[in-house]
């Protein structure tokens, strides 16, 4: 992987692995927080907003948290966002349930007071990987071409969570005014909304989730053309905490020009070598990538920064 001079920058995909050092959970844990919601029903989610909604229709509400409850236990799906558009078809509600869960969860750590989003002496931790990405990135430039570059870097995430735009925004303070690296992160699966709604008094779950997207219509969302652009035409990927699940492999080769043939890196913490092996094979296969090309560390994201930042300007 190298930060070139024709500024052949690389797709940088963030995956669930990237927000546990924040005390975010892992996919497989994302499944339990929600199904303990799920569980409560309408009392799970200690929202007014919700109260007033299901006055009419709070059986149908609480049979659709019953359903993927239910479907989480004796299912083996890989995520939330699976089990949510497998029973879409049984309740209008399932679909509105499920990521009404999945909103409460996450909102619920963003306002925790150990969050990226209380304590800016977490953003500015020696030890998180965010820093080390800045440290990667900026090496070697001066303040004016690192504004350049980190206004190209093409970023696509498939978390929820916002600690990547709550990182880039801290850092945009630093540049003049008007700097706002964050504008150029694309979330595959929607998200809660910007810090400027969130702060707002009172939780508005109810509309917050609506945000959120499912597979499906991930799949059929836009890219505004700036982004696509950069995105499109990455000549290199790198995978943060990702969990190569073949489905968001799939749907993130849609932006990506299949004839361009690519470089691939990436973390692969505690990752056996046969389903190493496994990936790479996928990988090679979905993004025209040659097995010698694809390089994968069993590193956390951190140490994976820092292993390159160390080698200086590296390839």
């Amino acid at each position: 992987m190298r930060f070139n001079y024709n500024e052949d920058l690389p797709l940088f995909v963030i995956g669930a692995g990237a927000s546990v050092e924040f005390g975010y959970p892992t996919g497989k844990d994302l499944k339990k927080q929600v199904k303990e919601i799920l569980d409560l029903g309408v009392a799970g989610f200690d929202c007014e907003a919700l109260n007033t909604l299901c006055n009419e229709s709070e059986a149908n509400f609480i049979n659709a948290c019953n359903i993927l409850s239910k479907g989480l236990e004796n299912l083996p799906f890989s995520t939330i966002d699976n089990c949510i558009r497998f029973y879409s078809s049984d309740n209008e509600y399932v679909k509105f349930a499920g990521n009404l869960a999945i909103t409460k969860v996450i909102s619920d750590l963003e306002f925790n007071e150990k969050s990226l989003f209380k304590s800016k002496n977490k953003l500015r931790q020696e030890d998180s990987w965010l820093n080390s990405f800045f440290e990667l990135v900026t090496r070697h430039l001066s303040k004016d071409e690192a504004r350049a570059r980190f206004s190209r870097i093409p970023i696509i995430t498939f978390n929820y969570d916002r600690n990547l735009e709550k990182y880039m925004d801290y850092i945009s303070q630093s540049f003049e005014r008007g700097t706002n690296f964050s504008k150029s992160i694309v979330h595959m699966y929607g998200s809660l909304p910007r810090e400027s709604d969130f702060a707002k008094e009172g939780r508005d779950l109810v509309n917050w989730s609506r945000d959120i997207k499912t597979y499906t219509e991930a799949m059929n969302q836009r890219i505004d053309q700036r982004n696509y652009g950069r995105i499109s035409e990455s000549k290199s990927i790198v995978f943060l905490g990702f969990g190569y699940d073949e489905v968001n492999m799939n749907l993130l080769s849609k932006f990506l020009y299949p004839s361009i043939e690519k470089k691939i890196y990436g973390t692969a913490y505690n990752m056996n070598e046969d389903f190493k092996e496994n990936v790479i094979n996928k990988l090679s296969s979905i993004f025209n990538a040659e097995e010698d090309n694809i390089k994968l560390y069993d590193t956390t994201c951190k140490d994976f920064f820092s292993k390159f930042t160390a080698m200086g300007n590296f390839s």
